[in-house]
């Protein structure tokens, strides 16, 4: 009896302990439940408000999407319209309004006595004028004895050539002066004088106007000669004064013609001596 005692005793011991244990796990069970409980309900939450958010940005899109669709079919028919209009619209006959047109500034010109030099130097041997001539004379050649002319030795013959004598105006001479306030340009030119003065040795002749037995000429020596008729020749020709007028009214023509080219000129009068 004693041993079934016992035995129901120790039964109820273990039945306590049991339960105490069940009691502990249940009791240290609770809170993890809890825990999880509120942690599921949370993450429900957050899934149906990032449901609920997705579905407001798919309905904006949509809306976006038909408001562009619109505005873009509205712009097609508005264009359509545009053209339409603009093929069915009657020409207007209206003149094109010209813009005022602005008077350009100008400034003063001022011109230098060097630009008239400028200008006029490139004329340089287009003002010269050639004369030209036939020269010819009768010279006598004899010899002598005592300074007296002995008999049957005189010869005489003729000397004669072609020569050419240039002249011209001396550029640096020229005098030019300048009014910018009363706009004149006077150029003073010098008067035309020989610049050169040229004979055509392939001209030479000589003729015998008397043939003697007894006389002896070098016709070699024609040097005197020459110098001679070519200071005749000068000398006739500085009398022409028409001819050197000529020369010096042909340099101003040229100087009118180079500085009519310029256009800074066309307001100023070119006055000679």
């Amino acid at each position: 009896m004693e041993n079934e005692n016992e035995l129901d005793v120790q039964n109820e011991i273990e039945k306590d302990t049991k339960r105490e244990r069940k009691s502990h796990k249940v009791a240290v069970d609770t809170p993890v439940i809890l825990i999880a409980m509120v942690l599921f309900v949370l993450m429900f939450m957050m899934c149906v408000y990032f449901a609920y958010l997705f579905g407001k940005y798919n309905e904006k899109q949509k809306s976006m999407s038909h408001t562009e669709e619109q505005s873009g079919i509205s712009q097609m028919q508005a264009d359509a319209e545009d053209i339409i209009e603009s093929l069915t619209e009657e020409p207007t006959t209206e003149e094109p309004t010209e813009a005022p047109t602005e008077e350009p500034t100008t400034e003063p010109i001022f011109i230098y006595e060097s630009d008239i030099s400028d200008i006029i130097s490139p004329a340089y041997g287009l003002t010269s004028k050639t004369y030209t001539y036939h020269s010819s004379e009768v010279y006598e050649v004899y010899r002598d004895a005592w300074g007296m002319k002995v008999p049957l030795t005189t010869n005489m013959f003729i000397f004669s050539f072609d020569g050419a004598i240039d002249v011209d105006i001396d550029f640096s001479e020229i005098e030019i002066a300048v009014d910018n306030d009363e706009k004149t340009v006077l150029i003073s030119i010098p008067e035309a004088e020989i610049t050169n003065h040229y004979v055509d040795e392939n001209s030479y002749e000589f003729k015998d106007a008397k043939d003697d037995i007894f006389s002896t000429l070098d016709y070699s020596d024609y040097s005197d000669m020459l110098s001679e008729q070519k200071e005749a020749q000068e000398h006739k020709l500085l009398q022409n004064y028409d001819f050197f007028y000529s020369v010096k009214t042909n340099a101003e023509n040229i100087f009118t013609q180079f500085l009519n080219q310029w256009e800074n000129l066309s307001e100023y009068e070119i006055i000679f001596e």
